[in-house]
């Protein structure tokens, strides 16, 4: 989440990369991946993007 936080000025698909990104290189799948982005998303309220899925 504190990414999240962090790129409130980065473009939405360029921050979505960054945090996949981030957890992919310590080890989750990418369906983790996914519902971690989304459950912190939910959790900030800024809904789930589903533009990507």
């Amino acid at each position: 989440m504190a990414r999240l936080r962090a790129g409130a000025g980065v473009d939405e698909q360029r921050l979505t990369r960054r945090v996949l990104g981030a957890l992919g290189r310590k080890g989750y799948g990418s369906e983790v991946a996914w519902t971690a982005l989304r459950r912190a998303r939910e959790e900030l309220g800024e809904g789930s993007d589903d533009t990507w899925t």
